[in-house]
C-alpha cells in the first residue's frame, strides 16, 4: 500500500475508547452550537432518536466517528483548532499539529504545552470514558 501523505502533531489515538450513548450526548453538551448543528442534521434525515451510528456518520466524508466529535467539541469549547487523521491501520488520532506562521493561533493555542494539552484532552475524554490514553508526537501516516 503507498502512503501519500504524513500528518503530524502532538496527541492520542482514540478510536480504542469504550463508551455509551449517554455518555457521547454528554460530551456533546459541552459544545452548544456544535450540539445544535447535530440537532439540525437529524431533523433534516427524520432520525428522532439518534443512535452511535448515526452520531458517527455525521462525518460523512472521512467517517472518523469518535475523532471527529471530540475535535468539534474541543473546538468549540476551549478554541484550539485540533486535527484528526486515519492511518493505515484505521486508527484515528487527534492532535495539535503545527502549521504555518502566518496561521492565526488563537491565544489558548499559542500558549500550550504538552501537559496542557494532555489535560484539555482528558477532560473531555473523562467525560466519555476512564480509559487512560498515550500521549506522544505522532507521524501518522494518511492513505
Amino acid at each position: 500500500m503507498n502512503c501519500i501523505w504524513h500528518v503530524n502533531g502532538y496527541g492520542a489515538c482514540v478510536d480504542k475508547l469504550e463508551f455509551s450513548l449517554e455518555k457521547l450526548k454528554k460530551l456533546i453538551l459541552q459544545a452548544p452550537n456544535f450540539e445544535k448543528e447535530l440537532e439540525e442534521y437529524f431533523k433534516g434525515r427524520e432520525i428522532i432518536n439518534p443512535t452511535m451510528e448515526n452520531y458517527f456518520e455525521y462525518d460523512e466524508d472521512n467517517g472518523s466517528g469518535i475523532a471527529y466529535i471530540l475535535q468539534r467539541t474541543i473546538n468549540e469549547a476551549e478554541n484550539i483548532e485540533l486535527c484528526i487523521a486515519e492511518d493505515h491501520n484505521e486508527g484515528w488520532y487527534l492532535m495539535l499539529c503545527p502549521s504555518y506562521p502566518w496561521h492565526n493561533w488563537s491565544s489558548e493555542e499559542h500558549n500550550l504545552t504538552e501537559d496542557a494539552l494532555e489535560i484539555i484532552i482528558m477532560k473531555y475524554i473523562s467525560i466519555l470514558s476512564k480509559q487512560e490514553l498515550v500521549f506522544g508526537y505522532y507521524s501518522v501516516e494518511c492513505c
